[in-house]
């Protein structure tokens, strides 16, 4: 990539947009851990059903409108909603690991 490539990139835009996917991945992962516990209870199937097509509809759209600004601001979009994944992971690991953990603590 040459310099004046680099130069016209939307550095602003691009942060905004890891800023955006990373709050729309918080939520699609965050729903999908939802979804899985619904899949799970007892209670109506729809539910689940109506929550999983939100998701998926909503992290599409939300994340749709960044193509509007170009292939740039939709990577930076889609690396913001990757990174959400860990931290969702880790939280829930991190939730599960203290409900399970010895209520007196070790010894």
């Amino acid at each position: 990539m040459t310099a004046a490539a680099l130069q016209a990139l939307p550095w602003g835009a691009m942060a905004l947009a890891v800023l955006y996917g990373l709050a729309v991945g918080l939520g699609y992962f965050l729903a999908l851990r939802l979804n899985a516990r619904l899949y799970l209870e007892s209670g109506p199937v729809w539910r689940p059903i109506v929550l999983m097509l939100g998701r998926l509809l909503g992290a599409v759209g939300l994340l749709g409108l960044l193509v509007l600004w170009g292939w740039p601001v939709t990577l930076a979009g889609l690396a913001g909603f990757t990174a959400a994944r860990p931290l969702v992971t880790r939280w829930s690991d991190r939730r599960a690991a203290e409900a399970t953990a010895a209520p007196g603590g070790e010894g």
